[in-house]
């Protein structure tokens, strides 16, 4: 399910981060960390970032994420990441 396919009353609360501010962010919060895990492939860090911008407008716990969002698991940890290298600090300025 996208945020397209939600019911227009769930949309206000609801806020994508534009591909234009998008395209600013991405490298700041690319990691070219080699990851430990093998498996699937990581999930898009535009949609992670979009559910850390949904859980701080709504104040909503990690286990209310959405099912548009990934899951909160996957969010979590890139979000930990995020802050260890200290990019999201830099990308939450701009």
């Amino acid at each position: 399910m996208s945020p397209s396919d939600l019911p227009a009353s769930d949309l206000p609360t609801l806020w994508r981060v534009p591909d234009a501010l998008w395209d600013t962010l991405a490298p700041i919060l690319r990691n070219d960390k080699f990851r430990k895990k093998s498996g699937r492939p990581g999930r898009n860090d535009h949609e992670i970032f979009d559910a850390l911008i949904y859980l701080a407008r709504t104040g909503c716990q990690w286990c209310a994420l959405p099912p548009c969002f990934p899951p909160k698991s996957t969010v979590h940890e890139r979000f930990s990441e995020w802050v260890e290298c200290g990019c999201l600090n830099e990308a939450w300025t701009r």
